[in-house]
């Protein structure tokens, strides 16, 4: 037998579980294990109220990333009986900037964007926001969304409150989820 080495790479592991593979060199099996790492996650967490009732209401909406929270690259609070833009109350932040978009109610196109906390309105046909009222907060892995909306008298029944999260680094998303429930 001869002497001499063999290099291999393995990626890191982003799951919290650990893995293992085989490599086969001159007839011989090695086997390598690597440790679960710290699982890389974004996600939309929670909103408060989580259901009830009226036309106006102020929503405490948190999402996370495990890179920190100023690696979300945006978030996104939708109202809607489905889970479609169409004829939707469907808010888009950039946390970064406090940049706030509204989607109109044909889902084809996003308002002109304004800032978190200073004096303006976003409306469509199915809500309003008031922006001055409305705030975001970085903290930790953290952000926290206040959202200040009056619906508007034509936008009625139930309607579940969807989250979404996206971070930039890595472009994890937390997929959609359903938070609470709210009629207008």
């Amino acid at each position: 037998m001869g002497g001499g080495s063999v290099g291999f790479s393995v990626l890191a592991n982003t799951s919290s579980a650990p893995r293992s593979g085989t490599l086969a060199i001159a007839g011989l099996q090695f086997t390598v294990n690597q440790a679960g790492g710290n699982a890389v996650a974004v996600t939309s967490d929670s909103v408060s109220p989580s259901s009830g009732s009226g036309a106006s209401q102020t929503f405490t909406l948190t999402y996370s990333d495990t890179n920190g929270a100023a690696d979300l690259a945006y978030v996104q609070a939708a109202f809607n009986s489905t889970l479609s833009g169409v004829a939707a109350c469907d808010v888009y932040v950039v946390p970064a900037s406090g940049a706030i978009y509204l989607a109109n109610a044909a889902y084809s196109a996003w308002s002109l964007p304004l800032t978190l906390g200073s004096a303006g309105t976003l409306q469509n046909s199915q809500c309003a926001i008031n922006v001055g009222a409305s705030s975001g907060v970085l903290s930790g892995n953290i952000y926290t969304l206040k959202l200040a909306i009056t619906f508007q008298s034509g936008f009625t029944g139930a309607k579940n409150l969807y989250g979404y999260a996206s971070q930039t680094i890595g472009n994890l998303n937390s997929g959609w989820q359903t938070l609470g429930t709210w009629t207008p």
